[in-house]
């Protein structure tokens, strides 16, 4: 194979190559995320507001319709919403 034609086919290979892995990764990224906003609510909440991501644990807000918000054992029974949320789950544990 000449030279050239190696040039050729590596030019035509690497993009192709490319657009097989791209869309691969971006799916991987996206479904990482899908669920990054699914929490748990805490023991000890400092209030009872959904809307405050310092009552969940990992500390951000159930608020999408992938989401899941799960509640377990708390100290802090009474929880209430301060602005619109939508979640796909509500998952209450044992001893919630």
């Amino acid at each position: 194979m000449k030279t050239s034609s190696r040039l050729n086919l590596t030019r035509w290979l690497i993009p192709a190559g490319l657009a097989t892995i791209l869309p691969a990764l971006m799916l991987m990224l996206s479904a990482q995320t899908i669920n990054a906003d699914s929490a748990t609510w805490n023991l000890n909440p400092g209030s009872g507001d959904w809307n405050t991501a310092t009552n969940w644990t990992p500390p951000t807000i159930p608020n999408g319709p992938s989401d899941t918000a799960t509640f377990d054992v708390s100290n802090s029974t009474g929880v209430s919403l301060s602005d619109f949320t939508e979640v796909n789950a509500i998952v209450f544990n044992e001893g919630a």
